[in-house]
């Protein structure tokens, strides 16, 4: 399982998000919605993001506990192109002997404020094969003083449809991202986490050229591991000339991943 930073309210970095199939919000208490939404549509190798809002247009601070990176509330039952069931939990709980049980601790939407958290999907849904999925997303977390929601307002259906692999899109978003990866602060580790999921020969250039930028970014260790599973001469090549890196983090990294790949 891939580990992350803390979380937090995260810049929109992917374009706008559209609402898919049931993405209505959840209306427990008039003043607060709850909306999840989940890219419509891809093309293949492409991320997709799951963005939740919290809008809190009542006079009480609303309390919320989404569990793990606040993203392991989540539940998420997925049906293949091909018919298959895949069931993912975002973010396994780690095992803990003292202090709190989640990177993401509970937090606080304050009274007529507005909390949203963006994850990609690729991490833990398996989106390549081309075609329609299916997604029912049940959200089992904490938000207080909202009174529990039934269990239909609780699940949500949406499609997400996989379009066939497009290169000059693919390069598109990696030359969007790869500046915003060079960068810091909230929008660099957004962006890195779109890039590490391009599992495709066209991110391989853009991923080099991101861990050869120094660790000052969001380069991140997960960068060499999409390197080993898109695989092919191009990473391969591209391994090799972080293995000579001057600094010593990088090279190391290199290495081990080149060992991998043979």
């Amino acid at each position: 399982m891939r580990r992350r930073p803390g979380t937090r309210a995260v810049a929109l970095l992917a374009g706008p998000l559209l609402a898919s199939g049931m993405a209505a919000s959840l209306q427990a208490q008039a003043a607060v919605h709850f909306v999840v939404r989940v890219t419509p549509e891809v093309t293949l190798h492409e991320p997709v993001v799951l963005e939740y809002e919290v809008d809190n247009q009542s006079d009480t601070a609303v309390r919320m506990d989404a569990g793990w990176d606040r993203v392991g509330a989540f539940e998420i039952d997925v049906l293949r192109p091909d018919g298959t069931h895949q069931v993912a939990h975002p973010h396994s709980p780690p095992v803990v002997t003292d202090g709190p049980a989640s990177r993401g601790p509970a937090f606080q939407v304050p009274p007529h404020g507005r909390y949203m958290q963006r994850a990609v999907l690729d991490e833990w849904v398996d989106f390549s094969e081309e075609g329609r999925y299916t997604l029912v997303i049940r959200y089992t977390g904490v938000m207080l003083p909202v009174p529990d929601p039934s269990e239909g307002q609780r699940l949500q259906e949406i499609r997400v449809v996989v379009r066939p692999r497009d290169a000059s899109r693919l390069r598109e978003k990696c030359e969007e991202w790869l500046p915003m990866v060079m960068g810091v602060g909230g929008a660099s580790f957004d962006a890195s986490n779109l890039l590490v999921n391009v599992h495709d020969p066209v991110a391989v250039p853009y991923i080099e050229r991101a861990l050869a930028g120094g660790w000052g970014c969001w380069p991140r260790f997960d960068m060499f591991d999409t390197l080993v599973r898109i695989g092919g001469p191009e990473a391969r090549q591209a391994l090799e000339t972080l293995a000579k890196s001057p600094t010593p983090q990088t090279a190391w990294l290199a290495q081990h991943a080149l060992a991998r790949m043979k």
